[in-house]
């Protein structure tokens, strides 16, 4: 009996580390779900611009990877950290405040930013023109950081922090915010799954250009940064690069 418990025992324990092994990737993905560009399909499959760009890439390249969906702050906060040193981010817009922190690995696009009122409003064109308004805007984003920056005048009190798109768009909806900011591509996709008519808003004229990355920690191994980095290069001057972009960004920025 001894001896069989023993067997069971060598079993369940080759078992687990078979499945330690197979769980092993070359690097680990951070995201956050963003309308149109990263979006969940099921375990480790992602669509959108930025989900495809990163499956075509990597498979192309033969480097495995695992994603993992993550509030975009802490996403943020554990790249940086890269206790597994091997931990990437994306897409993530390149900006001064967040320079310091990170490895810029790959451009992946641009995408425009604007704001958006309810159609019984007068449009935001402006970031002066957005001053003295209440603005919605996602928690730790760039976006959040644009309307933050001193130079665009705006007052700390009459922007609106959220977790969630869906949040934003209930209070323009309801009056309790007079203007969204983000990019268009995310706007004008969560209005649809809201069911909602682009009809029934204004979208101002393009604010800023934001360049929009797969970053990674500063700590992360040269080698490493140079496989990944050589990978997104080489997919960019593929033509299934530039059909991925067509699909996504023709007719929104």
């Amino acid at each position: 009996m001894k001896k069989i418990y023993m067997l069971i025992f060598m079993l369940i324990f080759i078992l687990f580390t078979n499945s330690l092994f197979a769980e092993e990737k070359d690097i680990i993905i951070l995201t956050h779900e963003f309308p149109n560009q990263t979006v969940p399909v099921n375990e480790n499959t992602i669509r959108g611009l930025a989900g495809e760009i990163l499956t075509q890439a990597l498979k192309q390249s033969k480097i495995t990877y695992k994603i993992i969906f993550l509030p975009w702050k802490r996403a943020q906060i554990d790249t940086v950290v890269n206790n597994n040193k091997k931990t990437f981010i994306l897409p993530l817009t390149r900006n001064e405040e967040r320079e310091k922190n990170y490895l810029w690995v790959s451009k992946l696009y641009d995408l425009n930013t604007v704001f958006i009122t309810n159609k019984n409003q007068d449009p935001i064109n402006t970031f002066n023109e957005a001053k003295n308004k209440r603005i919605g805007v996602l928690l730790g984003t760039s976006f959040e950081d644009s309307l933050n920056d001193p130079k665009n005048s705006l007052n700390k009190e009459d922007i609106e922090l959220s977790y969630n798109h869906e949040s934003i768009i209930k209070k323009l909806i309801g009056g309790r915010l007079d203007g969204w900011y983000d990019v268009k591509i995310d706007i004008t996709s969560e209005l649809k799954n809201e069911n909602l008519n682009l009809s029934d808003f204004h979208f101002g004229k393009k604010i800023l250009i934001e360049e929009n990355y797969i970053a990674t920690s500063k700590s992360i191994s040269k080698e490493l940064f140079m496989k990944v980095k050589n990978a997104f290069e080489s997919f960019k001057k593929t033509a299934d690069y530039n059909k991925i972009l067509k699909k996504y960004l023709e007719d929104i920025n």
